[in-house]
Order: C-alpha cells, then sequence, then structure tokens
C-alpha cells in the first residue's frame, strides 16, 4: 500500500509539472495550440511504448464509440487547464480541478453505493473554495494597505 501511495504522489507531482509546462507553452503559442503539442508528443511517446511494450493485439471492433471520448475529454481538460492556470496560478488552479475531481468521484461512488452519504467529500470541497476566497481576500486586503502607505 506504501508503494501504491508513493506512486499516486509522484503521478500528481507529474501533472502538475506537466500542467505548468503546458500553460507556459499555452502563454507563448495559445491554450489550444499547447494542448495539440501535449496531444501530438503523448501520441508519439506511447506510440513508442505501445510498440516496445505491448504483446496483444487490439480489436478495435471490440471498443464501444463511447470509451473514445476520454480523449476528447482530455484534450478539453488540458486546454482548460492551459488557459486557467496563468490566469489563476498553479495553486488554485490545481487545487479547484482537484475538487471537481473529488466532487465528481464522490458522485459515482455515491451511485455505485461505495459510500454512505456524500456530504463529507462535498463539504470538503465548500471549504476549498472558501479557503481560496480567504486567501484571495487577505492579499486583496494586504495590497489595499501597501497601496495606502
Amino acid at each position: 500500500m506504501i508503494l501504491m501511495i508513493v506512486v499516486a504522489l509522484t503521478n500528481g507531482l507529474l501533472v502538475t509539472v506537466s500542467r505548468i509546462m503546458n500553460a507556459r507553452l499555452g502563454r507563448e503559442i495559445t491554450p489550444a495550440g499547447a494542448s495539440v503539442w501535449n496531444h501530438l508528443t503523448g501520441t508519439l511517446l506511447m506510440g513508442i511504448f505501445f510498440l516496445l511494450f505491448n504483446n496483444q493485439e487490439i480489436h478495435m471492433q471490440c471498443i464501444p464509440v463511447y470509451a473514445y471520448l476520454g480523449g476528447i475529454i482530455g484534450a478539453v481538460y488540458i486546454t482548460v487547464a492551459n488557459f486557467l492556470i496563468p490566469r489563476l496560478g498553479a495553486s488554485k488552479a490545481t487545487i479547484l480541478m482537484i475538487g471537481g475531481q473529488i466532487l465528481l468521484a464522490t458522485l459515482i461512488d455515491y451511485l455505485k453505493d461505495a459510500i454512505g452519504h456524500p456530504l463529507t467529500a462535498v463539504s470538503g470541497i465548500i471549504l476549498i473554495i472558501l479557503g481560496i476566497y480567504v486567501g484571495e481576500r487577505s492579499k486583496e486586503a494586504v495590497r489595499t494597505a501597501e497601496e495606502k502607505s
């Protein structure tokens, strides 16, 4: 279990680094352009991994059409992240995006009877949003005080 925790945390670190790098590229070229570049280079790398490590046949006709929506959703996610991160900052954008993930995961688990009551997770997300709000208000107060002095 400890190994899985370390792997998950490392993956989270990599996602954050990737989002920041893509957001920076998005500022230089456009959020959509950075998304295209992200998916193009990712496709090339995964193609190499597939050729090197996959020894199974893939039967495309057996895959339901809705299964391909993940790629579309991923492209939208990356484009939106490339737009948000330069505007909100890496911390706030990441926290809010993870909050959305927690909210949907909680709903899915609730619908699958995997959790008893989603109120705890929803309360946590509300606290996250309130924390960001309080942080922004305190930053504004500091700026106002600095401007007055």
